[in-house]
């Protein structure tokens, strides 16, 4: 059972002790070493960072907090203006100079005492990242920063990783089971399965966006009890979630904005069908840090509002000739995991006609009316890989739209099967007398 830190707005946080645990024993061991929480927006870093700095906080150590704003990244010092002013370091006669020589003096001379937490480290102005370095590679203060994904690393920060003098931690998303837990500690209740996936789906597991959705839908109406367990349905992400990343989008050129539109239509795209002619843009993409091709998944947008941002330039008739393209692709492959890709491309499963604006919790797996015309055996086939990999309510989904194709036993039997494992008993048992009025064998009348 996950430790869960008290309500902030609304929401609980949770606590991850395999995360914190080792940073708090690598800042209060002596010599420390200096630590560098790295992620994508919203994933959790800063979240982290306080619960490390209450932890060494009871430890007798003092926390220094440093927060690095964008607005502010070109005014010397600007960061450290809060420190420099405090009454420990000001001193009417001095100069800055003065106050930046009395603050190293001071946190510096005693670094078994003091911790650096800085936050948004690859925005600090030139001068107080120098200050930062300083205090790290001379002092051996113990400092633990943060960095997004999307920020390059330059400047002293850079050379604090080149010399060896930070350990690199790169934040994960949630993973299902975790979503589950934190969304079920919220609603104090147990989660329909479906509502998990979609909200798995829209949010990558990244926790201030699963925030962002749940509070949404709760004000909206949309959470409510269901015979299967609390059910959360889609709601409008804030649109300053999403106008916080357009301007990354906008900022393209062709080329770029071509493949970052395949990508939110068609994440994660397999490697293998990266055209030679497109590899010098994903290079240009990966070093902005907008695609992530790690971990031998396949290439993806690295932040889940990229993905809404996209989608919301896009115009309906852009969507699906994009995502007609995409489909095309990828049924030459000959993997079954990418032929279902092509089917959920090819069939209309969510509306896309709300041009410019936000979508719910199947954001970023929106599938589109390609202009394909998909079989009942295609839709079985999907339904039946679906119940392969145990997701039952894509699973069911597909088994109905099989139906209404035209589909028999077969989309029946599935449709059955789904239900069962959703708990739906009085739909699996309906479905199961269908499946027997349209066996045509013997061996289906036996199954």
């Amino acid at each position: 059972m996950a430790e869960f830190l008290s309500s902030r707005g609304g929401w609980t946080v949770m606590v991850r002790p395999e995360l914190r645990d080792p940073l708090v024993a690598a800042l209060a061991t002596r010599p420390a070493r200096s630590q560098m929480l790295r992620g994508a927006s919203g994933i959790g870093k800063t979240t982290l960072a306080a619960q490390v700095g209450e932890e060494l906080t009871r430890l007798d150590m003092t926390v220094v907090p440093v927060v690095a704003l964008e607005e502010l990244s070109e005014v010397p010092l600007a960061a450290l203006a809060p420190l420099l002013n405090a009454s420990a370091v000001a001193d009417a006669s001095d100069d800055v100079a003065g106050r930046v020589q009395r603050l190293i003096g001071l946190i510096g001379g005693a670094p078994d005492r003091y911790v650096l937490i800085v936050d948004d480290a690859p925005l600090l102005d030139a001068l107080s990242a120098s200050v930062v370095y300083q205090l790290v590679r001379v002092y051996g203060v113990p400092t633990l920063l943060t960095a997004r994904d999307e920020h390059r690393l330059v400047g002293p920060i850079a050379r604090m990783l080149h010399e060896d003098l930070v350990t690199v931690t790169d934040l994960e998303p949630l993973d299902a089971a975790q979503l589950e837990e934190l969304v079920e500690h919220h609603l104090a209740g147990s989660v329909r399965p479906e509502s998990v996936v979609g909200l798995l789906r829209a949010t990558a597991g990244n926790p201030l966006l699963l925030r962002e959705l749940v509070l949404t839908a709760q004000r909206a109406g949309r959470v409510h009890e269901g015979p299967f367990g609390v059910e959360v349905e889609a709601a409008a992400l804030p649109v300053h979630l999403v106008d916080s990343v357009r301007h990354r989008v906008t900022e393209l050129d062709a080329e770029e904005l071509g493949f970052v539109r395949l990508l939110a239509l068609a994440q994660p795209w397999p490697a293998d069908l990266v055209a030679m002619e497109d590899a010098e843009v994903l290079s240009s993409l990966r070093s902005r840090g907008l695609v992530d091709d790690g971990a031998g998944v396949g290439i993806r947008l690295t932040h889940p509002l990229l993905t809404e941002a996209v989608i919301a330039l896009m115009s309906s008739s852009e969507r699906a000739e994009r995502a007609a393209t995409a489909a095309a692709a990828l049924r030459t492959t000959g993997r079954d995991t990418d032929r279902f890709a092509a089917v959920r491309l090819a069939r209309v499963h969510s509306s896309v006609e709300r041009e410019g604006s936000e979508r719910g919790p199947d954001a970023g797996q929106v599938e589109v009316d390609c202009g394909s015309t998909l079989s009942a055996a295609d839709l079985e086939w999907a339904a039946g890989y679906a119940a392969s990999v145990g997701d039952a309510a894509t699973s069911l989904s597909f088994s109905h739209a099989a139906a209404e194709a035209g589909g028999g036993f077969r989309a029946h039997v599935l449709a059955a099967a789904a239900h069962s494992v959703l708990g739906e008993t009085d739909s699996a048992d309906e479905q199961f007398d269908r499946a027997a009025r349209t066996a045509q064998t013997d061996a289906e009348r036996a199954l």
